[in-house]
C-alpha cells in the first residue's frame, strides 16, 4: 500500500505528551504541523525525546511504500525573534535532507488582546485538509495516518474515506481530549494516552 501521513499537534496533545517521557509514542509521526507556536526543537527539549522523522516514517509504514512526508509549519518572523528564527531555519535545513519530505508553509498572523501581542498560525490546517482530500481524489495514497485531536478535520477525513481511502486517527492524550468527531469518521483509531 501507498501511505500518506498527517500530524496536527495542538496544545492539548503537546500538554499530554509533556506529562511523561513519551519516546515510544513519537514513532508514528511523519508529517507535522506546528501549532500554538510549538517548534519541533521545543518538543525535543520539553519531552526529553530525540525525534528522528525519517525513522518515524519508516516505522510507521512498515513494509508499505511511504510516498511522501509533508511537514506543515508557519515560518517565524526574523525581526520578532532572531534567535528562534535561526533555530527554525536550521531545523528546516535538516528536514530538507529527508527524502520525500516537503515543507508546506502556512503563516503567522499578529493579534492583540488586552494589550498583549500574540501570533495565530493560519493556513497550515487548511493545507493539510486539502492535501488529505485532493490526494485521495487523485488516488495518490491508499492509507493515511492523522495524528490530531482537531475535530475540524472530520469533514476532510470523511471525504477521503468516500474516495476509498483508509484514514487512521492517532489520538494523543486522555479520552476527554480526543476528538469524538474524528473517532466516529476515521477508519480506525489508535490511542496514545497518558
Amino acid at each position: 500500500d501507498k501511505v500518506f501521513c498527517a500530524v496536527h499537534l495542538g496544545k492539548r496533545q503537546v500538554e499530554a505528551l509533556r506529562s511523561k517521557d513519551r519516546k515510544h509514542n513519537f514513532n508514528r509521526l511523519s508529517f507535522a504541523q506546528r501549532k500554538y507556536r510549538q517548534r519541533f526543537g521545543d518538543i525535543k527539549k520539553r519531552f526529553k525525546v530525540k525525534i528522528d522523522i525519517k525513522k518515524f516514517c519508516k516505522k510507521l509504514v512498515g513494509n508499505n511504500e511511504l510516498i511522501k512526508i509533508n511537514y506543515y509549519i508557519s515560518p517565524l518572523n526574523q525581526e520578532t525573534n532572531p534567535e528562534q528564527y535561526l533555530e527554525q531555519q536550521k531545523f528546516f535545513d535538516g528536514l530538507r535532507k529527508i527524502n520525500n519530505l516537503n515543507i508546506i508553509l502556512g503563516r503567522l498572523e499578529k493579534r492583540k488582546r488586552d494589550g498583549e501581542i500574540y501570533y495565530v498560525e493560519k493556513a497550515s490546517d487548511v493545507n493539510l485538509a486539502l492535501d488529505l482530500v485532493l490526494d485521495a481524489q487523485k488516488d495518490i495514497y491508499d492509507e493515511s495516518y492523522l495524528i490530531s485531536n482537531d475535530g475540524d478535520f472530520s469533514g476532510a477525513v470523511n471525504s477521503a474515506i468516500n474516495f476509498g481511502k483508509k484514514i487512521i486517527y492517532i489520538a494523543i492524550g486522555n479520552r476527554k481530549s480526543i476528538s469524538h468527531y474524528l473517532k466516529n469518521v476515521a477508519s480506525r483509531t489508535f490511542y496514545i494516552t497518558e
